[in-house]
């Protein structure tokens, strides 16, 4: 089997330092970190802006989907001498890549608008795919998924990413197109 495969490659890869590191990357996907991550952020956006709060609200009717899936599915966790630290529940798909990918892309991705300078939008933009990269990775690193969990769940979380963005770009369109007949209306 591949997942067995790659998961015996990545354990030989352990080291201290990187277990360390890694162990502490993958707790911001644990549920306490992602909920106060996604509690801030959903006060930020109904104070402060409105227009992103419905879509960051259903970001986490993707993590009940996660978890229905896996209930249904039932795989079980890569063996437990395989594991650094203990993960309860079943593996298939990772809820952590999903997370990374969905919650902190999102969260990339808008504070990456945000940056006027190009070269610093980049390095943010790099920094945040080595993250979601870090987080997803860590699962298989740390012995509690296989990496087929870790690539189904990034799929899912880039789905919906994907579906928020284009919503975020479509309003955005939207917005200038109406900007655009309200100039020319009153003669701008």
């Amino acid at each position: 089997m591949i997942d067995q495969k790659i998961a015996e490659l990545v354990i030989s890869w352990r080291i201290p330092g990187l277990d360390r590191l890694l162990v502490g990357v993958t707790t911001m996907g644990n549920w306490q970190a992602v909920m106060v991550v996604w509690s801030t952020m959903a006060i930020w956006y109904w104070q402060k802006e409105r227009r992103y709060f419905d879509r960051w609200m259903g970001s986490m009717v993707g993590v009940g989907i996660i978890n229905l899936i896996k209930g249904l599915v039932a795989r079980e966790r890569p063996p437990g001498e395989m594991a650094i630290i203990e993960q309860g529940g079943f593996s298939y798909p990772s809820g952590h890549s999903y997370i990374a990918m969905a919650i902190y892309g999102w969260l990339v991705y808008w504070a990456g608008k945000k940056i006027g300078n190009k070269k610093i939008r980049g390095l943010w933009l790099g920094f945040g795919l080595a993250f979601v990269a870090l987080l997803a990775g860590s699962r298989v690193y740390l012995g509690v998924h296989w990496v087929s969990d870790v690539l189904a769940g990034l799929a899912m979380g880039g789905m919906w990413l994907a579906i928020m963005i284009y919503q975020d770009l479509k309003e955005e369109n939207a917005n200038k197109l109406r900007n655009k007949d309200d100039q020319a209306d009153n003669g701008g």
